[in-house]
C-alpha cells in the first residue's frame, strides 16, 4: 500500500472515530409554540390556547394562555379582570438542562409568588430536533406541554 493510500485510510479511521464526539443531541435553544396540552386529569387538548416558550443560551421566557379569555369591556369589573388575566401565565429567568431535567429560576413573573420560590424542575423529552415535551407536577398534578419549534 502506498503512503498516500495509508494516509487516506488513517484519515478515514480518525474521522469515523471522531464523528460521535461531534454528534449533538437536539437543543432546546430557540422559540417554541404550544401545540398540545395534557392536563393533570389526563385529558389531551390538541388545540390549546396560544403560548410561546423562548430559550436562549442561559435565559428563558414563557407566555401562555391556559384557557379562553374574554376581551375586557371598556369599564371592567374585578370579575372581568380576573377572567381575562387569571388564565395567563408569564415568567422569565434563567434555566439549566441537565440530562432530561429542565430547571428554571424565574426572575420576573406575573405571579409574585413564582419569583420568590426555589424555581421549578420539569422533565424534558426531545422528539427529534423540532418537538419537545415538558412535563412537571404542580399542585393539581402532572401536566405535559408539547412544544413545536418555531425557530
Amino acid at each position: 500500500m502506498t503512503s498516500s493510500k495509508k494516509l487516506a485510510v488513517l484519515f478515514a479511521i480518525v474521522a469515523a472515530l471522531a464523528l460521535p464526539a461531534f454528534a449533538q443531541t437536539p437543543s432546546i435553544k430557540g422559540v417554541w409554540r404550544v401545540v398540545e396540552f395534557t392536563g393533570a386529569d389526563g385529558k389531551v387538548n390538541a388545540k390549546p390556547e396560544p403560548g410561546l416558550y423562548i430559550f436562549t443560551d442561559r435565559h428563558y421566557s414563557v407566555m401562555r394562555v391556559t384557557e379562553p379569555r374574554p376581551v375586557l369591556p371598556e369599564k371592567p369589573t374585578d370579575k372581568d379582570l380576573a377572567a381575562t388575566f387569571g388564565p395567563f401565565t408569564a415568567n422569565s429567568g434563567t434555566y439549566q438542562v441537565k440530562g432530561t431535567q429542565l430547571m428554571t429560576q424565574p426572575v420576573v413573573a406575573k405571579n409574585p409568588a413564582v419569583m420568590t420560590g426555589k424555581g421549578q424542575t420539569s422533565e424534558l423529552k426531545m422528539e427529534g430536533a423540532n418537538t419537545v415535551y415538558v412535563s412537571g407536577g404542580g399542585q393539581a398534578g402532572k401536566t405535559i406541554v408539547k412544544l413545536q419549534r418555531v425557530e
